[in-house]
């Protein structure tokens, strides 16, 4: 990989960074576009790791 064990973005490596999906958010991100989060009430999770993803599959239990 082309950025292995090497600084990426703010963090020490691209194995530590935290990606986001979607190219123009993250690109508007980057150019300084004020980006605001929107409440979802109710039985709604959000997964983005496998940690969690374990989680989430505790609590179904």
């Amino acid at each position: 990989m082309r950025y292995d064990d090497q600084p990426f973005q703010g963090v020490a490596s691209v194995q530590t960074a935290y990606l986001l999906p979607d190219p123009p958010l993250a690109r508007d991100a980057g150019a300084g576009v004020t980006i605001h989060k929107v409440d979802i009430h109710g039985d709604y999770y959000e997964i983005d790791t496998t940690e969690d993803y374990e989680i989430v599959c505790a609590e179904w239990r």
